[in-house]
């Protein structure tokens, strides 16, 4: 069984987390040095942060481990706020456990994967109407958006 298609969203992955994608800096590296203060400051006539951006990474990457699982019940309604968690006081304890769970996140969607072959991408994720190819490759358009939204937040605030 070939797992060349896989492997090739693998490679996004990771190159758009931590690796060195031509467009700039990796999410990791963008976040690197980043303190719960800057993590948590809102932008004026801007509603997110990056510890909300932080959290929104995470949950659709738990949306895809837990359909990666085959659970078709698990849903995030768009723009609910499943979907935008608000980042609660942000101490540095609390930044560097949403830190620890974006990586442990990413860890886990890349050893799921690595343990499937291209034919399961063309299968329906459970419960939705897309097939498993549409939502990965989602996944790391999603990380490359928000990490414009990242870049651009931090920029301004230093």
């Amino acid at each position: 069984m070939s797992n060349v298609q896989v492997l090739r969203i693998v490679e996004k992955l990771e190159t758009c987390f931590s690796g060195e994608p031509w467009y700039g800096h990796s999410v990791l590296a963008k976040l690197s040095g980043v303190s719960a203060p800057i993590a948590g400051q809102y932008l004026p006539n801007y509603s997110k942060n990056v510890a909300e951006l932080v959290i929104h990474l995470i949950a659709w990457r738990e949306f895809a481990l837990r359909k990666l699982m085959g659970d078709a019940e698990f849903k995030i309604e768009l723009n609910s706020d499943a979907d935008w968690p608000k980042a609660k006081s942000l101490s540095d304890q609390a930044w560097n456990n949403l830190m620890a769970d974006l990586k442990r996140t990413q860890s886990d969607l890349l050893k799921v994967l690595s343990e499937r072959d291209d034919l399961f991408l063309k299968s329906k994720v459970p419960g939705e109407r897309y097939t498993f190819e549409y939502l990965l490759t989602g996944i790391t358009e999603h990380d490359t958006y928000h990490l414009g939204q990242i870049a651009m937040i931090l920029s301004i605030l230093k």
